[in-house]
């Protein structure tokens, strides 16, 4: 029951990890795309005093006593508002443009914090929220409008947008504010944190002499490598395309490009996953192979012969790197691309072999490609072949395979 219960905690631990960075990323691309309003402060002495006087109709305006320009320039477009909700919601926008940034709790209404211009020139509100969604659509779409508190002096320009889109890829987000777009970008880092703390927090398996697990500073390295490798090709379209919902449905068939890769990138989260399962315990009279398939338990009387193995790329894959050379765009990336050719065919991942008299192989990838030792207490599963009479065969079998097999 240990092995079990250990087993399903390691699942867990990876499957946490990526679910809530993968959540993390589609939640920092997630739009919010709804009709919008853009609100500013009016200041119709201060705008009466500074207007151009070009026109016949400008230079009337500019001679008219205040009441009057005001009437004259919201005509047939003020929109008169009253109760409580109103009057907090003109207050802060009152603050907000006299402190030239916006109250507290409304940070991402205004210009990107980033841009070099801090002129604080429009507030950003969705039309489904209080207090607008009293205003019933009363409101013209592109165009200017007034609002007007009670029987107050006080005015708000508005002007009302539809639905900002996503024009095409490459496009950015540039005429809203960033955080109006993307309003769940502040919980990513929250979900960063907990898929970390899971990872992290989750008891790790105990170790004990007879127990073989790859060495834990490689299970991390792998696990991590496998995530933010399967994560890059997830988050290119998010990126390219610039929002999650439209990659997934307008653009799906771009995004299909590189998810395709993503699924490719995914086998080697699961082979992390799999060596996260992966233990032999050494008994005194079997072996027990933990693997996600299960226990698999083997005695020595059972087992026929030993035998050293090697791992080598499959000449597919060689061929296929080789071939890619001719298409490099100058000689030095043709070079490096042989180079790297030349070093996968000369790589290989040391093993031993586990043949039982029934026919079955048992396949223990004991070392990297560079002849390293990669597990934990190999050394004592070793001594314990040894101490019985076990067939070794000495000439060495190969092996050539993309991903390295377990079982046959």
């Amino acid at each position: 029951m240990e092995i079990r219960g250990e087993s399903l905690k390691e699942i867990m631990r990876r499957l946490l990890l990526l679910t809530f960075l993968l959540g993390a990323l589609w939640l920092y691309f997630t739009t919010h795309f709804e009709p919008y309003l853009k609100v500013q402060l009016v200041d119709f002495e201060a705008d009466q005093r500074t207007m151009r006087q070009w026109t016949e109709e400008q230079k009337t305006l500019a001679q008219l006593p205040l009441e009057e320009y005001v009437a004259e320039t919201t005509k047939g477009r003020v929109t008169v508002v009253e109760g409580p909700q109103w009057e907090d919601f003109f207050q802060k926008v009152q603050h907000s443009f006299l402190a030239r940034r916006a109250v507290e709790g409304w940070e991402h209404r205004v210009n990107d914090p980033f841009s070099n211009d801090t002129t604080l020139y429009w507030l950003f509100f969705h039309s489904d929220e209080v207090p607008w969604t009293y205003l019933e659509d009363s409101l013209p779409f592109e165009d200017r409008s007034y609002l007007k508190l009670g029987q107050s002096a006080d005015y708000l320009m508005v002007y009302q947008s539809k639905p900002y889109e996503i024009r095409g890829i490459g496009d950015t987000v540039s005429e809203i504010p960033t955080g109006f777009a993307y309003p769940y970008r502040t919980y990513s880092p929250w979900l960063i944190l907990i898929g970390l703390f899971s990872y992290i927090v989750l008891p790790w398996p105990r170790s004990r002499p007879t127990k073989v697990t790859l060495f834990r500073s490689r299970q991390i390295l792998l696990d991590l490598f496998s995530v933010i490798f399967f994560l890059f090709f997830f988050s290119l379209p998010l990126f390219i395309i610039g929002g999650a919902v439209e990659a997934a449905t307008r653009y799906f068939f771009f995004s299909l490009l590189f998810w395709s890769l993503a699924v490719l990138a995914g086998i080697m989260v699961f082979y992390a996953v799999y060596y996260g399962v992966f233990r032999v315990i050494v008994h005194r009279e079997s072996l027990q192979i933990m693997t996600l398939t299960g226990k698999h338990t083997i005695s020595y009387d059972d087992i026929d012969y030993i035998q050293q193995a090697r791992l080598i790329p499959p000449k597919w894959l060689l061929w296929g790197t080789k071939a890619s050379a001719l298409f490099g765009s100058n000689p030095a990336q043709s070079a490096r691309i042989v180079g790297s050719a030349l070093l996968l065919e000369s790589s290989k991942n040391g093993g031993l072999h586990i043949r039982t008299k029934e026919g079955s192989s048992y396949y223990i990838w004991y070392t990297d490609q560079v002849g390293n030792v990669i597990f934990k207490n190999f050394d004592i599963l070793l001594h314990q072949l040894e101490g019985r009479s076990i067939e070794v065969v000495t000439e060495a079998v190969t092996l050539s395979a993309f991903f390295p097999p377990l079982r046959k």
